[in-house]
């Protein structure tokens, strides 16, 4: 399944809650700078241990025409998106760095 398979066919809220989206140091870099900076409902890709990031697919549920994130989102070119892989949430957790607890 791919990103633009699930805005065009999108899953219940539930289901999406249990997806997540992989992308690269380079998607994310243009997800950061689509967003605006002073808002605070901004996307925040975690780090994968392969060095992709993730995020949580169920963001897809507001970028349409007046969700929150609609005007980032549509700053993106979609087939940089849509190049992006769906994982698990089994998938998610083994690639997930763990937490920095600041213990050496």
């Amino acid at each position: 399944m791919t990103v633009s398979e699930l805005i065009q066919n999108p899953p219940a809220i539930e289901a999406l809650r249990g997806m997540f989206i992989a992308i690269t140091q380079e998607q994310n870099d243009a997800i950061q700078a689509a967003q605006d900076a002073s808002s605070s409902m901004r996307v925040s890709p975690v780090p994968l241990t392969d060095g992709r990031w993730a995020i949580c697919a169920d963001i897809l549920s507001e970028i349409h025409e007046g969700g929150i994130f609609h005007a980032s989102f549509s700053r993106l070119p979609l087939t940089s998106v849509n190049e992006a892989e769906i994982l698990t949430l089994e998938q998610f957790k083994a690639l997930r760095s763990p937490p920095d607890t600041g213990e050496g």
